[in-house]
């Protein structure tokens, strides 16, 4: 496979120091305004803070954001500590979302952490609610040297009477969430034994209505698409069409899917052979992960709970499904082996995913005979690619390696660590006062101005203090990130290495292999070696599973 090598100018996403404030009033400009003046009499060293703002519905019954940032503003004026940006992260829920995979707060935990001292927030549960969660921010805190601030709560983080207190307050909050969740379980439990329809999305070729009178919601047949569910069936049955015929007809007749999109084979078999289509009650497994098939629920007469007129008939559906089994494959199996620099392989095309595919081709006794092995395009965002590149799996591999070696495969590895000033900064306080008191005792008339010993022994010291004190530089009393050379280049790091390793760096650098149909090209961002530096993700899936196993 020919290939070829180009930089390209990237420019990485900016999270804006500053939030979105086109919809303030005047009266709340005003507000800001008279805070950043008094702001601007706080001393240099004051402490830096970090306002979060966080919202994920907007009632009569919640603090805007707006009001939020003032209120912050204000507590930090009223505590001396500078503001230096606002991380605000509306429509984002602190349950599901916690703060480091939040856009605005996690840019700022990421890549901003030398800039402020101290994260401030209007109340705990618009922070974080899982206490995982919030003993880690903690941990974060210490091992970085920040601090945290509630407003409502009162709450110095750094105490250990605040520690304790947000603990058993962010339990609380943990509880207030599982109650949310037992009760949508009611629900679901409560719905499955009604015939209304009374919570959830029904199946593709149905649509709910509601009673003008009882208010009371049901569920009604759409007839377009139970006519173009219908006929799929008889060109399954009766016509013994395969499941990617009748997509390429339904996309070429217009017919798309609930979400707008083109049909491909596994969604249309999914919802074909789901149950719901005889207009009864399903229920699934649950089970996170992976497709649970649906299963008609039955009431405590024995009988399916019936919810709507049937697009198929009891008979039709398993006239359909004995069909189907008596085919030895529907649709190509799932391959164990998984695909190899996912993300990182494009087709050239349609810019989508190249994925690795094995076709086994058997005899006819069934005994696999050969097994062919392919990297193709299988990208239908919006519509079929029409190219299709494909290649070997070896050669896509072994030209993409190649390619990459050869052009960045020299650059040194770095790795960014966080370097706190504050011990640094004590230190050259320490070193000062030391080198006032020997400077004041060997001066005429001073304690050590005796000469012998104590006086030789005191301008040694002197002068040992002072060295110490040159050599400390000016910025190594800040927080800040230090970049480290690490042994060897990305060549040895992968030699050395395994092919997952190469994969994660390649992401990082936003590095992609564009496969087209006689060629190959290596597409490399301009700043690829400040993309390719190793940065410790402190939040990492593996250290939130440890937290998890042993219960900190």
């Amino acid at each position: 496979m020919a290939t070829s090598s180009g930089a390209v100018a990237t420019r990485p996403a900016q999270v804006g120091l500053e939030p979105n404030r086109s919809t303030w009033g005047a009266t709340e400009l005003a507000e800001l305004g008279r805070w950043r003046e008094m702001q601007a009499s706080l001393p240099s060293d004051a402490p830096r803070g970090l306002l979060s703002v966080r919202l994920s519905v907007f009632t009569d019954e919640t603090t805007s954001p707006i009001r939020q940032e003032l209120d912050l503003w204000a507590l930090a004026t009223a505590k001396g500590i500078r503001v230096v940006g606002v991380a605000s992260d509306l429509n984002q829920s602190a349950t599901k979302i916690p703060p480091w995979k939040r856009k605005a707060l996690g840019h700022w935990l990421h890549e901003k952490a030398p800039e402020f001292d101290v994260i401030l927030f209007w109340k705990l549960d618009r922070f974080i609610r899982q206490i995982y969660d919030l003993h880690l921010m903690i941990e974060w805190c210490q091992d970085f040297g920040k601090n945290m601030i509630s407003k409502v709560e009162e709450l110095d983080f750094k105490s250990t009477f605040g520690q304790m207190m947000v603990t058993m307050i962010a339990g609380m909050a943990r509880i207030e969430a599982e109650n949310l969740g037992i009760r949508l379980t009611s629900l679901w439990q409560y719905a499955r034994t009604t015939e209304r329809w009374v919570v959830g999305k029904p199946v593709f070729g149905y649509h709910t209505v509601k009673d003008p009178k009882t208010k009371e919601v049901s569920l009604a047949v759409t007839q377009d698409r139970a006519m173009m569910l219908r006929w799929a069936r008889l060109m399954r049955v009766k016509r013994k069409r395969s499941y990617g015929f009748i997509c390429k007809v339904l996309n070429l007749a217009g017919f798309r899917t609930a979400q707008g999109k083109l049909w491909r084979v596994t969604s249309l078999v999914r919802i074909m052979r789901n149950p719901a289509l005889m207009g009864v009650r399903i229920i699934s497994d649950g089970k996170p992960g992976r497709y649970n098939p649906p299963r008609i629920f039955y009431g405590s007469d024995g009988n399916p709970v019936k919810v709507a007129e049937a697009i198929y008939t009891e008979l039709e559906y398993t006239e359909l499904i004995e069909f189907d089994m008596t085919k030895t494959q529907v649709h190509p199996p799932k391959q164990k082996k998984s695909t190899n620099f996912l993300g990182v392989i494009k087709c050239g095309y349609c810019m989508g995913n190249m994925t690795y595919q094995a076709n086994k081709k058997k005899d006819k006794k069934g005994n696999v005979t050969k097994i062919l092995e392919y990297i193709r395009c299988f990208s239908t965002v919006s519509k079929p690619c029409e190219h299709r590149p494909s290649g070997k799996p070896n050669d896509v591999y072994g030209s993409l390696i190649q390619a990459v070696l050869d052009e960045i495969g020299d650059y040194e590895v770095i790795e960014r660590v966080y370097h706190k000033g504050e011990e640094t900064a004590k230190r050259r306080k320490e070193l000062e006062e030391s080198i006032q008191f020997y400077v004041g005792g060997i001066a005429p008339g001073g304690q050590f101005a005796v000469g012998g010993f104590l006086q030789k022994t005191a301008e040694d010291a002197l002068q040992k203090h002072n060295a110490e004190l040159s050599s400390l530089p000016e910025e190594a009393s800040t927080d800040r990130w230090k970049y480290k050379q690490l042994e060897g280049t990305y060549r040895q790091r992968w030699l050395m290495g395994d092919t997952e390793r190469m994969e994660e760096d390649l992401r990082r650098g936003s590095i992609k292999f564009m496969v087209y149909d006689d060629h190959a090209k290596l597409i490399v961002p301009e700043d690829v070696k400040k993309r390719l530096i190793l940065r410790e993700n402190y939040f990492s899936e593996g250290r939130l599973r440890s937290k998890v196993a042993t219960g900190a």
